[in-house]
This record gives structure tokens, sequence and C-alpha cells, in this order.
């Protein structure tokens, strides 16, 4: 099936997809990239910050539980950044229990590990006008 032609308007869309798991990456990028959408790839908070900063993309998603610091961390540094702080978040995670409630009002989404690829495509549908007015 061609899956980008449900997202017909998103080819010039980048997804950020930072997991310091490189098979968990992979997919992500693998399901983002049928979709139609572009994506860069970060394994750890600090290269995620420095892309972000650097060159913004349409749409992060952000592993929670990374070596040198957490999603909820990366999450609070784009907030706090003027230039960046717009760009929509989903946090990818399997520690759901692990996010205070303070920490959602950081996050546009959450997708579940492992990754299905139906839940994928409904949040992407429920997100697109949010990523294509950024």
């Amino acid at each position: 099936m061609n899956w980008s032609a449900l997202f017909p308007q998103t080819s010039k869309q980048r997804i950020l997809v930072v997991d310091d798991n490189p098979d968990n990456t992979i997919l992500l990028q693998y399901l983002l990239e049928e979709f139609g959408f572009s994506t860069l790839v970060a394994d750890c908070g600090k290269a995620a910050l420095a892309m972000v900063e650097f060159e913004p993309p349409d749409l992060i998603f952000l592993d929670l539980m990374m070596p040198d610091m957490n999603g909820i961390e990366v999450a609070r540094h784009i907030r706090a950044n003027p230039l960046i702080q717009d760009i929509p978040i989903v946090l990818v995670t399997a520690y759901t229990e692990e996010i205070g409630d303070a920490d959602y009002s950081l996050l546009n989404g959450m997708l579940a590990k492992p990754i299905d690829e139906n839940k994928l495509l409904s949040l992407l549908n429920s997100m697109i006008n949010t990523i294509n007015t950024f």
C-alpha cells in the first residue's frame, strides 16, 4: 500500500526521531518515511537539542529513557527556548508511570512502545494540522 498517499502534504515536513536504541529508531524512521515524511535522527538528548536549535524540525518523536538526558529534560529545554518552543513533541515510551502530571503539559502526544503502526497512523492523523501550522 502507498502509505504516503495518506499524507500528501508531508513531503517537505521533517520529523526528528530521538532514541538511544537503534532498533527503535530504525523502525520509527522506516514507518514515518513510508507515510511520506522526511526524517532526521538523534541518538541522545544533547544531540537532539543541537539539531533542533540548528535546524528545527516540524515534529519530534522523543524517547523517554536515554542515558545523557531523559525525554522530559529535553522537552523542558525545548519549551524554554522561545525560538523552538512551539515544535510539537510526542513522547515515545514504555514507561508512562515515569511521567509526572506537570510533565504532560510539555507534550503534544504520547506513543507507547512497542510501536504499533496503526496507533502511529492515528496519532499522525490527529496531529497533522498541528504539524502543518508550525
